[in-house]
């Protein structure tokens, strides 16, 4: 009965009990591929072992010793060193003859080691005490490698932290497992190839991860404020302004997708551009992707948390200010674009891309005014907002610069006498698109 298919009886994101009902069906379906049976013993208030025999073939190891040297450093007691599982992690390790090992005991020996002593540091989860890790991580996390040594029971209660090292190796502790964490390096971003000027809210309720994301967005030039739920990230939402949003999905008072919605209310009562809301959340199975961009979401990343993985997703909204005032004046392109909807403005970019348009797609009202005062170009096309007043700068500028404007109003939106004498050209947001053409075409005809 335990090796069957099961769903959560509370399948919210708020739920106490994390997991989705496969694990013992996939590890049933592997060892019973492998020839063999699972087994289970269990003891009510004890607990559940579960064990299989297979029968497998030996392969002489013909892995070649090419790898590159390595310093490594091992936090564990000394009543581990008999245990087969540490016996396997130093042998494994030490396969590279050119491979240092040093061992660290206790956390004070682990404190104050010198930093050029090793280059990756494996703990193991099991023997230190939280506090401990935290100052361990804090210490070294910058600029080692730290592997974290667990068993797969401990899987969901590190589900939260595990972004936070190179790699987590759950035991049994095999070759490949080593091998793979000596090879996987701590990525370290370029802030000179991405540097992006941003203010963003990051809505995550662990600790430990809201320092490694406000840490890793540092790097690329981007301040953040911190927000432990999605109540508090919608009320630090309206009082403040962002140029985006990282929001985590599962938290306690109020999950991310609920948050979410709030704000998309909110922007549209007070007719505010959008605010791009990228989900960062452990959920990586097929089809959450759609799921967040259907509630309301732009994008998403998958933990564990990368400089590259956050830099992907933001080149989709805003462009790394890492060119000088010069390179910039030198591009030029048909139309500079702006809608406040992200998914529109990739539609309506790429037919005008279709139909032979360089488009430049700005994802703010303050890229698209940065733009307009840096870059040359033919037409701009945004929407208009109505009654806006910090829109008056912006408007005021296109006014000023002479470059023919086609605004896309909603229908709500109210056309005074004075709009129609300031711009060139305005015109329905839900305007079919051949409609539009023709109006460019016209507009650059001029």
């Amino acid at each position: 009965m335990v090796f069957r298919l099961f769903n959560q009886a509370d399948n919210s994101n708020t739920r106490a009990y994390k997991g989705v009902g496969l694990g013992l069906t996939i590890a049933n379906s592997l060892v019973k591929l492998l020839g063999g049976i699972l087994n289970l013993e269990s003891e009510l208030g004890e607990g559940t072992t579960f064990s299989f025999t297979l029968d497998i073939d030996y392969r002489k190891n013909s892995r070649k010793n090419d790898k590159n040297i390595a310093s490594i450093a091992i936090y564990a007691p000394d009543y581990l060193y008999e245990k087969i599982a540490y016996k396997h992690l130093v042998a494994y390790i030490s396969s590279n003859k050119k491979n240092s090992v040093t061992c660290f005991k206790n956390f004070v020996e682990c404190k104050d080691a010198q930093l050029d002593s090793f280059d990756t540091l494996y703990i193991y989860y099991d023997e230190i005490n939280s506090e401990e890790l935290k100052r361990i991580v804090a210490l070294y996390s910058s600029e080692k490698d730290i592997v974290l040594l667990t068993k797969v029971s401990n899987r969901e209660q590190i589900l939260d932290i595990a972004p936070i090292f190179t790699q987590v190796i759950y035991e049994p502790i095999t070759l490949p497992k080593v091998e793979s964490s000596l090879s996987h390096k701590k990525e370290i971003p370029s802030v000179a190839e991405d540097n992006f000027s941003l203010n963003v809210l990051i809505v995550e309720d662990n600790l430990i991860n809201q320092k490694v994301i406000a840490h890793t967005l540092k790097g690329l030039g981007i301040t953040s404020d911190l927000a432990e739920n999605g109540e508090l990230g919608v009320e630090m939402f309206k009082n403040n302004r962002y140029d985006m949003v990282f929001m985590d999905i599962q938290m306690p008072v109020m999950n991310g997708v609920m948050a979410t919605k709030h704000i998309l209310e909110y922007e549209k009562k007070y007719n505010l551009d959008h605010t791009p809301i990228v989900a960062v959340t452990t959920n990586a199975l097929k089809g959450d992707r759609e799921l967040y961009l259907k509630s309301g979401m732009d994008e998403y990343i998958a933990k564990p948390i990368s400089a590259n993985k956050f830099v992907s997703v933001i080149k989709q909204f805003y462009a790394p200010k890492n060119k000088s005032t010069k390179e910039v004046n030198q591009e030029s392109k048909d139309i500079l674009l702006y809608k406040k909807v992200p998914t529109e403005a990739k539609v309506l970019t790429n037919l005008l891309t279709g139909l032979d348009y360089s488009i430049d797609l700005a994802k703010s009202r303050e890229e698209f005014y940065y733009k307009m005062k840096n870059r040359k170009y033919k037409l701009f096309l945004l929407d208009k907002n109505s009654a806006n007043r910090e829109d008056e700068v912006l408007m005021n500028e296109i006014v000023s610069s002479k470059i023919p404007t086609l605004f896309l109003m909603g229908e709500e939106s109210i056309l005074s006498d004075d709009d129609i004498n300031k711009y060139t050209r305005v015109m329905y947001e839900k305007s079919n698109f051949i409609a539009i053409h023709e109006q460019i075409e016209k507009m650059l005809s001029l």
